[in-house]
Parts: structure tokens; sequence; C-alpha cells
């Protein structure tokens, strides 16, 4: 399974777990491949204030305290609404377990 693969599946998988954490009714996931880089979007219909869903989701110092296999998430640079994200931990189906490090360059997006 090559690296991009991983990081796919890593992202579909802590997204799945926090809005599930969230009491998500829905949940839809694209991935679609522009220009090498790799585009996740996720919606959710959840019963909550935005506001707080924001501030749950945008903690990202704190995110490995609730989303299970995630051992560390950690903002490593920020330019306003640009920031950096370096998150570890492991990713596994079944018997098969992978350590896997990600950065992602991330875009806030607040609710308005």
């Amino acid at each position: 399974m090559s690296a991009r693969s991983l990081i796919v599946r890593w992202t579909m998988a802590v997204l799945f777990c926090a809005c599930r954490a969230a009491g998500a009714q829905e949940l839809s996931i694209e991935t679609p491949d522009s220009s090498g880089a790799i585009t996740v979007s996720a919606s959710a219909d959840m019963r909550v204030q935005p506001a707080t869903a924001w501030s749950v989701i945008s903690d990202y110092d704190h995110l490995a305290d609730f989303l299970p296999n995630m051992r560390s998430s950690r903002v490593v640079q920020r330019n306003g609404d640009q920031l950096v994200l370096e998150q570890t931990g492991v990713f596994g189906f079944l018997f098969f377990q992978q350590p896997i490090r990600v950065r992602l360059a991330v875009t806030e997006l607040p609710p308005r």
C-alpha cells in the first residue's frame, strides 16, 4: 500500500471518528486527486451549535485525546487561516497495523 493511500485512509478514519463522536447523522467523504495533492472534504448533519462543532474540530492539539489510534496532533506552523498540522498514530484493519505520520496543509474556513 502506498504512502498516499495510507494518508487518504488515515484522514478518512480521523474524519469519520470525529463526526461519529460528535453525533453526526450523515457522513460523506470525497478524495479527488488534483495536481498530485490529496484533497479531503467531509460533511455531516449534527445536532450541535456551529461554534461548538468548530471549537472541537479545530482543537488540533487535543485531537489525540479523543480520537482512537491517534497518538499525537499538533500545529507546527500557523499564518492566519493557513496552518501545517502534524499527526501520528496507527492505522489498522484486523491484524494489519501500520504506524503513520502525516503533515497536513490546512485552510480553515470557520462557520459564519
